[in-house]
């Protein structure tokens, strides 16, 4: 009888271990495993895509990079003379006629002198906006900081005559802290 009883206490005990497993707290210790697990795929997912989007954005960067530096930096020296010389080919080319070209001032700046240029001439409108264009997209480091472009100078002008437009032409030279930059001469 006393073997019976223990038969039946340990047949009891295994039945209220496997039900606290199957119903307590094993079971929601399982689902919140499960959850936890779900989450962790969902990150790694997410660090996955941001490396990715690192990667890309680091790629991008160094192509920015890699374009700055071709383009070049700033030169120690203007080149006046042969800035204006291309302005005046791209002129020429572009079936527009310069009728004068005048200094007007230099500027220092920390680190950078601006040379200032007036150009005046004559031509239609679409030559002009391809002359623009084309000056756009030259190798010099220069900019137009005023373009005005008016009826022609002159009290007998014909009524169809091509305007007169006036361009203000910068053009720029690194300097050092503690001295200006060179300029070639300016003899346009």
């Amino acid at each position: 009888m006393a073997i019976d009883a223990v038969g039946g206490a340990l047949v009891c005990a295994c039945l209220a271990v496997g039900a606290w497993f199957a119903l307590g707290p094993p079971r929601q210790a399982a689902a919140e495993l499960r959850a936890h697990r779900d989450e962790a795929i969902r990150l790694d997912d997410e660090v996955s895509q941001m490396r990715a989007t690192l990667l890309a954005a680091q790629e991008r960067r160094q192509a920015a990079r890699q374009r700055v530096e071709s383009l070049g930096a700033l030169p120690r020296r203007m080149k006046v003379e042969h800035d204006l010389n291309t302005i005046a080919e791209l002129a020429r080319d572009h079936n527009l006629s310069l009728s004068h070209v005048e200094p007007v001032a230099t500027t220092d700046y920390p680190g950078v002198r601006e040379a200032r240029y007036t150009i005046r001439g004559t031509g239609r409108f679409p030559d002009w906006m391809a002359f623009l264009h084309a000056f756009e997209a030259g190798r010099f480091w220069a900019d137009i900081t005023n373009l005005d472009i008016g009826p022609p100078r002159g009290t007998r002008t014909a009524p169809d005559a091509d305007p007169e437009t006036t361009l203000t032409v910068s053009f720029y030279a690194a300097t050092d802290p503690g001295g200006p930059a060179e300029e070639e001469a300016t003899n346009p």
